[in-house]
């Protein structure tokens, strides 16, 4: 409500930020992409009457990620299908397609990656979302793999360098996705990055996505980071 006192409109919620992934009270919570659309449904109702002009969208995960499968097990493979049977009274499902090129992959490969990670998420993701709900993608980006997330030291692996490749990687995405009729909304994360900093505290997969400008090399200004996720 803080935001209707400064007179923004709220146009969108998404009630939860990746809940399929393995967190320990994610998990707790959510056993399953079933208990978690139960609690939405709740949710919905009072979300509905405190922003009536809101469109809501209800949490699935890119299980077009070989990666985030192998990482994340049965919970996440099967989310998406316990979660559409029953979710109701949603507007819409949030997803946050990643891509991974190799630390070893050169600028060509790493620039048509995008494209190859949109015709694999729209067959294996979005083709799946029932028809009554819109697609929002509501974080996508390229990103290194994000061996922090394993325990790997930040630094240890060197990722790809944001180059000119990883900005066509990503138009092609976005472009991709401006064309699909089903996705009504996409937002970059994060337009604005720069390098792992000591100030920059977080230690996940977040430190290995990319920016489309400012990250620091080829003599632009290093921003530092505009985008946590902090619970």
């Amino acid at each position: 409500h803080e935001a209707q006192r400064l007179g923004m409109p709220v146009r969108y919620l998404e009630p939860g930020n990746e809940l399929y992934i393995g967190d320990k009270t994610y998990e707790r919570l959510y056993p399953t992409g079933a208990d978690y659309a139960r609690a939405m449904n709740r949710w919905i109702v009072v979300l509905r009457a405190a922003f009536p002009d809101a469109q809501i969208a209800v949490s699935a995960a890119d299980t077009s990620s070989t990666l985030f499968d192998g990482f994340y097990g049965t919970r996440y493979k099967t989310w998406n299908d316990q979660l559409y049977a029953a979710i109701h009274a949603a507007d819409a499902v949030a997803l946050h397609p990643y891509w991974f090129p190799t630390p070893v992959d050169g600028a060509i490969t790493s620039a048509g990656s995008g494209a190859a990670a949109w015709a694999s998420f729209h067959d294996e993701v979005i083709d799946d979302v029932p028809p009554a709900l819109d697609v929002w993608l509501t974080e996508y980006n390229q990103m290194d793999i994000p061996f922090t997330e394993v325990g790997v030291p930040l630094g240890a692996i060197p990722g790809a360098r944001q180059t000119w490749a990883v900005g066509l990687s990503l138009a092609a995405c976005s472009l991709d996705a401006l064309a699909d009729p089903r996705v009504a909304l996409a937002v970059v994360h994060s337009p604005l990055n720069g390098g792992p900093t000591a100030e920059a505290t977080q230690s996940g997969g977040n430190m290995e996505v990319h920016a489309l400008l400012a990250d620091g090399s080829g003599g632009s200004t290093l921003f530092g980071r505009t985008a946590e996720n902090i619970a």
